[in-house]
């Protein structure tokens, strides 16, 4: 009898099963994006970590285990997009994650909804901020990476206002007046990547952002099927977007790490996200 039908079945089987585990599987991964940007004077190339979404841990990847990672990689600052924490419960490992990178690294970090629905947000605040994280509540910080400025501009999320307007007046507006340094390289970090439009009034080169969970159920051709802020069939929900006409600028939108356990991930593996910016 004839081996090849067989091998033909076992292949189809392993075929059958990678697939299966590619559309479901949990474990992240680290998606790596390499951006030409003729604003960027640098030395050389400037590594950002991108983490957004980690809600306390609720993936696989422990707080230590990610710092580890990120160390690995040798980036010159993380940036945290919003939902380090959940809004309820233990924060610790977020904050492992921060006490492995912040003796390193420069950390900037801004609130998502989550943070801002915690009722210790203050204290919160307060003690990342002792630890050295750079927490940007509608701030603005400047630093040297990579042998140029970096300005790194941060919103409160929209969650602590009644609405998109007052977010704009009260968080964006002081921010939008502050014209860019000309010889600096300005990062915008914000929870949301729907207000795209507002972002380019920030005159920005790169902006980070996240919320999105990669549109949970990723279909193939059509992407995200759903994101919070954007509804069905968002269009913003996972990698890296050209926006704004009078000002451009690239988003790079995180995944985000989270699982829930009643609303599976399908084809959208969480992600951690390196973000190289180059001349050319």
């Amino acid at each position: 009898m004839s081996k090849w039908p067989w091998a033909g079945a076992v292949l189809a089987l392993a075929g059958i099963n990678y697939g299966i585990w590619r559309l479901f599987s949990y474990e992240p991964t680290i998606s790596r994006y390499r951006l030409s940007d003729p604003a960027w004077q640098g030395d050389r190339p400037l590594r950002l970590a991108l983490v957004s979404d980690f809600h306390s841990g609720s993936g696989q990847w422990s707080g230590e285990a990610l710092g580890r990672i990120i160390l690995n990689e040798e980036v010159d600052a993380l940036c945290i997009a919003g939902d380090l924490f959940d809004a309820k419960g233990d924060i610790q490992e977020g904050l492992d994650l921060l006490t492995a990178l912040v003796p390193h690294m420069p950390v900037f970090f801004v609130t998502g909804n989550h943070e801002e629905r915690r009722f210790d947000r203050a204290d919160m605040a307060n003690n990342l901020k002792e630890m050295g994280v750079a927490v940007l509540d509608n701030a603005g910080v400047a630093v040297d990476l990579a042998g140029m400025r970096v300005e790194v501009l941060g919103f409160v999320d929209q969650t602590a206002y009644a609405d998109r307007d007052e977010w704009v007046w009260a968080a964006g507006l002081p921010l939008k007046e502050k014209a860019p340094a000309s010889t600096a390289y300005r990062v915008v970090l914000s929870h949301r990547p729907e207000q795209k439009n507002f972002y380019s009034q920030l005159q920005a080169h790169l902006v980070l952002a996240g919320h999105a969970h990669g549109g949970q159920w990723r279909l193939p051709g059509l992407g995200g099927l759903y994101a919070p802020g954007q509804g069905l069939f968002p269009r913003l929900t996972r990698g890296v977007y050209q926006c704004g006409k009078k000002h451009p600028y690239q988003m790079v939108v995180s995944a985000g790490f989270a699982l829930h356990p009643l609303v599976p991930r399908i084809n959208n593996r969480p992600e951690l996200v390196i973000v190289d910016i180059a001349a050319s």
